[in-house]
């Protein structure tokens, strides 16, 4: 039986060590083998850190709203309606699975908001927030957004984007905050256009990047961040 138990604590140990070779984070590789659930805190909290909604418990009402620099790419076209869709179907699941309850505006709302006010790009997004029953409104603005590898006449992909965020509290709990996101995306596949279609690269791109900012704003199991 000891001779069982020592030949177990190498084998946990030698793949430690192999994972740890090939540029893994010491600290989620533990985790992968010990299928331990940590958690990572979000940065930039949605709910309030006081008040009667600061407990998971208690339902908030999140607008997102996303926006995206004129002139850019045309294979972006459209991307900012695509990544708040992507992020207004994930946010919700992502609180599930933290037993949280958070909701967001329906697109149709923010849609009747948007079309009565033309001039909504100019309007503080906090003031949106208010007039829709929004608790926290998520700003984001595409700044930039890129495809392919630059001098491969399109036939190598290198996604890249740019983004500004903004996040405001209505309850005045916290402060105002503001930062800059840099995404990469290179997933697991040949970086070529013949082994993926331009349409399904643009659509993991912009579901990875949703994903991406959420977890500056929501709490998710360190696992997430391994399989990714």
């Amino acid at each position: 039986m000891n001779a069982l138990k020592k030949w177990a604590k190498r084998c946990v140990w030698l793949t430690l060590a192999i994972v740890m070779t090939i540029g893994c984070n010491p600290l989620q590789t533990a985790a992968f083998i010990f299928h331990k659930d940590d958690k990572v805190k979000p940065l930039y909290p949605l709910r309030p850190t006081e008040g009667p909604k600061k407990d998971k418990s208690e339902e908030i009402t999140v607008l997102i709203l996303c926006d995206q620099r004129q002139g850019g790419p045309i294979e972006f076209a459209g991307a900012d309606r695509e990544l708040l869709a992507n992020m207004a179907r994930m946010l919700p699941e992502m609180a599930k699975a933290n037993k949280e309850k958070i909701t967001v505006v329906p697109a149709a709302e923010l849609a009747k908001f948007q079309a009565g006010h033309p001039n909504w790009r100019s309007l503080p997004g906090a003031q949106i927030g208010k007039a829709l029953g929004a608790d926290c409104v998520l700003q984001v603005y595409l700044a930039s957004a890129s495809m392919y590898q630059p001098g491969t006449n399109r036939q190598l992909y290198d996604g890249r984007a740019e983004l500004e965020v903004n996040v405001y509290d209505l309850s005045g709990k916290n402060p105002e905050r503001h930062y800059p996101h840099q995404f990469n995306y290179h997933p697991n596949k040949s970086p070529d256009v013949d082994s993926t279609s331009p349409s399904l690269y643009k659509q993991g791109f912009l579901e990875r990047l949703a994903v991406e900012v959420l977890w500056k704003h929501v709490e998710h199991p360190m696992s997430d961040g391994i399989a990714e």
